[in-house]
């Protein structure tokens, strides 16, 4: 139902589904579900340039986006983007997330809002 409203370009219904959506994924412990809305919430927000609604989703749930699962590459990705931060080499690290975002996640892969 989300994406109809995306679809015809309903922001506000479009975000409010997500958030409720979210909400109920969170209550009902469905990680998946869980997991997906976020991913789609998030590439809302920076699609639509409210990138402070990002943190304030992350400080909302973040517990659980803490606690996703992850793996020994997860890490490995972490350390390279740690040491960009560090180097305040910021597009290094955009890049390197863009790149990965854009070949891994199939939600936010080539017909996402973010690119």
């Amino acid at each position: 139902m989300a994406e109809t409203y995306e679809y015809l370009n309903d922001c506000e219904t479009y975000e409010k589904i997500l958030k409720d959506l979210l909400k109920l994924s969170d209550e009902s412990k469905d990680k998946n579900i869980f997991s997906i809305t976020l991913s789609k919430l998030i590439d809302f927000y920076i699609a639509t340039g409210n990138l402070h609604e990002v943190e304030n989703i992350f400080d909302q749930y973040k517990e659980l986006v803490i606690n996703m699962n992850k793996n020994k590459n997860f890490y490995t990705i972490l350390k390279f983007l740690y040491s960009y931060l560090e180097q305040e080499k910021i597009s290094e690290a955009k890049c390197l997330i863009k790149n990965i975002i854009y070949e891994g996640d199939t939600l936010w892969g080539k017909n996402s809002l973010f690119y």
